[in-house]
Order: structure tokens, then C-alpha cells, then sequence
């Protein structure tokens, strides 16, 4: 299960991916033990995950920018 949180992971990064489509993408039939396994090894619930890595791309984004 460690193997497909950590594509999930890059999966939310990239932001194009709902949560539920990167669920089933990754190989799990329940979204629910996804967010749960998910939760346990991360510290935070997939959707959580999904914003913070949204937000720092866009923050990185706006400092490339401005140099």
C-alpha cells in the first residue's frame, strides 16, 4: 500500500487528478481505505495533501516570476 500512496502523492501534485480518480488510478476499489491508509502515512487526508501541494506550486510559480 506504501507504493501506491507515494504515486498518489505525485499523482495530487500535478493537480490534474481528482482525489477519487487518483484513488482508483493507483489501484484501490474503496475510496474510503484509500483516504484512510492515505491519512495514517501522510498525516493528512489526501484532499489536505492536495491543496498544500497546489499552493506551494503556485507560490513557486509567482517567485520564478518575479526575479
Amino acid at each position: 500500500m506504501a507504493r501506491r500512496i507515494e504515486r498518489a502523492m505525485a499523482l495530487l501534485r500535478c493537480g490534474a487528478l481528482s482525489v477519487t480518480e487518483v484513488c482508483f488510478a493507483v489501484g484501490c476499489s474503496s475510496l474510503g481505505t484509500f483516504s484512510t491508509h492515505f491519512t495514517e502515512l501522510v498525516c493528512m487526508p489526501p484532499s489536505v495533501y492536495r491543496r498544500h501541494a497546489m499552493r506551494a506550486r503556485a507560490g513557486w510559480r509567482r517567485a520564478s516570476r518575479n526575479r
